[in-house]
């Protein structure tokens, strides 16, 4: 395993070599030391354990988001790889991947070198708490837009980022000593997805543990801090591997204050039309449109009874006024749903 990671408890930095081992810190600055393997761990107490100071991040894409770790991670994704830096919230796992970073990163380079992608300054993207991705862009044309992309649930179980998803895998997990090194433990176990098929994980913690506080089963994208309820503490999962995906951790780092960014000032458009969510907006827009079609058939049938000649002009101009406004309510909200969805070339 070629390994490489940094670690801040609140007041130091820890650092690991290329083979994982752990090697003295840039500066002597005295605090606690992570727990040993073999030290007593006591769980009442919050250093250990307790969740994270910090408030959850907008599960919507637009308000004001805070970070306080900072991660960078080496991932593999069906041949897809590089690395990757991005900042974390500890009350959530959401994460925050600047513009320069998402430019520098290999994971990301034919997408954002595409021909659609040149019409557009990448700022920054954020990754909810529930997997959702929104990319926050200048367009040459549009202004400065949001670009909402839903979880479409195809990487359903492939993280260990859940409470149920991981009690499975502790439950099941066997240590396999032949995969051991003298920097890290190694485990293998299984998760049952959704189709009942099980998915295999191989794993790989660091002997230590941490002393970070998080509010999250697993603080990072596929490796980081690992909350193990059933033990009552937490651990460095700096390695996690399936069949097709391979997450390992470089760094981490407690920022000394937490960092946000508001995201207000940028105007929202959901590609969601694939979805569960974005069909049932459809859906609803299509009974909300034939509702209002038949009003105004109603509108036209009570317009018979006007009075005939001069003597019912006022009252076939109400109901003209009437179903024009109709329509104009229409063509409005259509409108504003093709807007909205539809993401600028």
């Amino acid at each position: 395993l070629v390994l490489m990671a940094s670690f801040l408890n609140a007041q130091e930095k820890w650092v690991w070599n290329s083979e994982g081992k752990r090697i003295a810190p840039d500066k002597d600055i005295i605090s606690d030391p992570p727990l040993k393997k073999n030290e007593e761990f006591v769980t009442e107490d919050p250093k250990y354990f307790g969740p994270s100071d910090m408030d959850e991040n907008p599960s919507e894409p637009s308000g004001t988001f805070m970070f306080d770790f900072e991660f960078e991670q080496f991932i593999n994704f069906g041949g897809i790889k590089g690395d990757i830096r991005f900042k974390v919230n500890s009350a959530d796992n959401s994460m925050y991947f600047s513009g320069v970073d998402l430019e520098r990163s290999t994971l990301l380079k034919d997408v954002l070198r595409g021909r659609q992608a040149e019409n557009y300054d990448i700022h920054f993207a954020i990754r909810n708490s529930k997997g959702e991705m929104t990319v926050y862009a200048d367009h040459e044309e549009q202004g400065k837009v949001a670009i909402f992309i839903p979880a479409d649930g195809r990487t359903e179980n492939l993280f260990l980022d859940n409470y149920l998803a991981q009690m499975e895998f502790l439950n099941n997990a066997k240590a396999n000593h032949t995969f051991h090194t003298e920097n890290l433990e190694f485990k293998e176990g299984s998760v049952t997805q959704s189709d009942g098929s099980l998915q295999q994980f191989n794993v790989w913690f660091d002997w230590e543990h941490p002393q970070f506080r998080t509010s999250v089963p697993l603080m990072g994208f596929g490796a980081g801090i690992f909350k193990d309820y059933r033990a009552g503490h937490q651990r460095i999962l700096v390695v996690c591997q399936t069949d097709e995906l391979w997450f390992q951790l470089k760094s981490l780092e407690k920022l000394p204050q937490a960092w946000g960014i508001n995201t207000e000032e940028y105007r929202l458009i959901s590609s969601d039309l694939h979805t569960r969510p974005g069909q049932a907006d459809i859906a609803n827009f299509m009974t909300w449109m034939a509702n209002k079609e038949r009003e105004i058939r109603g509108l036209r049938e009570q317009w018979k009874n006007c009075p005939p000649h001069q003597r019912g002009t006022e009252c076939r101009n109400q109901f003209r006024d009437r179903i024009k406004a109709i329509e104009r309510e229409i063509d409005n909200r259509a409108d504003a749903m093709m807007h909205n969805r539809t993401i600028p070339d």
